[in-house]
């Protein structure tokens, strides 16, 4: 119901101010660049339906968050001197150790070292479990990006909404980012390297050697490059997709 002074605003050809405030709040916010309408999954873009688009982007997700969860389970990190006195390193825990050490933490053996003054294995363990724990909580925060991402992306293939793009860009910056930041994490506190003098271990020595990165790191780096080129390829998918071109106008055409 409208009031005295709003009905005589009306007839006099002035609107009321609710009848202005009503009339002024969108409906529909495509032109704003944070909130969209998504385009029907069925068109197509580069000759490929963006379903298709993000259907494969999803598999090769999963794929990749698998490898991850993979990489910080692998017994081959690191790995110190050579023939019978040669050993390796998971990220926590010593796989490759022989006798009294042979399958412990490297926390087990940190402090193992310390009750029998063994200082140059005490600072190599030191280093490589710094190292371990930078990259299993960064890591597992690029997971849990990654998982988020991977529902955005199913998100898209039923043609729901998101809200704001920058969510996004965000999850996929970040999964990127946590990664980088493990990875480098891991190299800048174990010091270990692809190119290391690593046949000597410390023995009674007060001194750590240099250690040798291993399969973990190689497959860490991996990770690194697919997950660059996918960012990359899906941003420009996503971006694009505005347009993308309904397979009917083909038809029209046609006919």
């Amino acid at each position: 119901m409208y009031s005295d002074d709003e009905v005589q605003n009306e007839k006099s050809g002035l609107k009321s101010d609710k009848v202005l405030y009503s009339e002024n709040i969108p409906t529909n916010r495509v032109n704003n660049e944070d909130v969209y309408e998504e385009h029907s999954t069925f068109n197509l873009l580069y000759k490929v339906s963006l379903r298709g688009w993000y259907l494969g982007m999803l598999i090769f997700i999963i794929i990749l968050l698998c490898i991850m969860i993979g990489s910080i389970s692998t017994p081959r990190w690191s790995y110190q001197g050579e023939n019978e006195f040669k050993w390796r390193s998971g990220i926590l825990k010593c796989g490759g150790c022989q006798g009294k050490w042979k399958s412990k933490y490297l926390q087990e053996i940190i402090q193992d070292t310390e009750d029998n003054d063994l200082k140059g294995w005490e600072n190599t363990m030191k280093r490589l479990y710094k190292g371990g724990v930078i990259y299993v909580v960064l890591e597992s925060f690029s997971i849990l990006m990654g998982c988020f991402w991977a529902g955005l992306l199913a998100w898209l293939i039923k043609e729901k909404k998101i809200g704001r793009e920058c969510i996004l860009y965000w999850a996929v910056g970040l999964t990127i980012l946590f990664h980088s930041a493990a990875i480098s994490g891991w190299f800048g506190a174990s010091g270990a390297g692809f190119n290391s003098d690593c046949k000597k271990i410390p023995n009674h020595s007060d001194k750590d050697l240099d250690l040798c990165a291993s399969h973990g790191p190689i497959l860490a780096i991996f990770i690194e490059v697919c997950l660059i080129v996918l960012g990359i390829f899906f941003l420009i998918i996503f971006i694009n997709r505005k347009n993308s071109v309904n397979p009917s106008s083909f038809k029209n055409k046609s006919n």
